[in-house]
């Protein structure tokens, strides 16, 4: 058998006077809810059986905005409940045209609403970095302490000490650490971009003949030519690229024999 249940979110209002409408109407049991927290909702939705009936005074009672009051209804339907507002305004417990014409409405404004809070959101993010404003968690070491701790790295001192001696934890040291690994690891990448190019731009068809091995070009002879490791021509994602387009030129050219097929 259905039930009404009551929910009320904080107000101008008495509570007790709106609760005794509520319980007037037929609710049975009667949330309520003031200030950021949905504790009393969460409680609500818990309780509440397909088939029942939530009733509140009117739509501005459900959140504190129009994406939460939308929220909150979807929330109440998937329990396979109803919702049903004092002042008549809505009525999801009834298949009607008004009521499927408000809920798309009200749809469309929640995520207009999440859009527009998305989109000041990133022009203040971009505002802040213009102004040089470190975003997110504050930092626990500046710069100058990062660069006393590389050098204190590169001497051996471990990682225990420099935590104790900056009062930072461990994963900290770490983080540091493992960011100049990284900087420097894009750095040779990109240094090995730009060598790859120059070499590439001094090649003729003559040359590219002659260091052909099964095919392709030997991976051995231009990483020597270039002066990097064979495994940046695979890992290096850009020059890896590259060198495809650049066998495929060739075999388009002639200078390369075509690929075959393996049986």
């Amino acid at each position: 058998m259905s039930e009404k249940i009551g929910y009320d979110r904080g107000g101008s209002s008495d509570p007790e006077i709106l609760s005794r409408e509520l319980k007037g109407a037929g609710c049975l049991k009667v949330y309520s809810d003031s200030g950021p927290a949905y504790q009393e909702f969460e409680q609500m939705l818990d309780y509440i059986r397909p088939g029942d009936v939530v009733l509140t005074k009117r739509l501005t009672r459900l959140g504190r905005s129009i994406t939460a009051v939308f929220s909150a209804i979807e929330r109440i339907h998937i329990k396979k409940a109803c919702l049903l507002t004092l002042d008549g305004s809505i009525d999801t417990s009834k298949d009607n045209t008004h009521s499927e014409s408000f809920l798309k409405f009200v749809g469309l404004f929640a995520q207009l609403e999440k859009e527009l809070i998305t989109e000041r959101t990133k022009v203040g993010q971009t505002k802040a970095k213009a102004k040089g404003k470190h975003l997110g968690r504050p930092l626990s070491m500046t710069a100058h302490d990062t660069k006393l701790i590389l050098a204190e790295l590169e001497k051996g001192v471990s990682v225990s000490e420099l935590s104790r001696r900056y009062n930072v934890s461990r994963p900290t040291i770490d983080r540091i650490e493992g960011k100049e690994i990284m900087d420097n690891g894009q750095q040779i990448a990109a240094q090995n971009l730009a060598k790859f190019k120059v070499w590439i731009a001094t090649q003729t068809n003559n040359d590219y003949m002659q260091i052909i091995v099964r095919g392709r070009l030997s991976r051995k002879y231009v990483a020597e030519a270039v002066g990097c490791g064979t495994r940046a021509l695979t890992q290096n994602v850009k020059i890896a690229r590259i060198l495809e387009d650049l066998e495929n030129s060739l075999r388009e050219r002639g200078v390369l024999p075509p690929l075959t097929k393996k049986a």
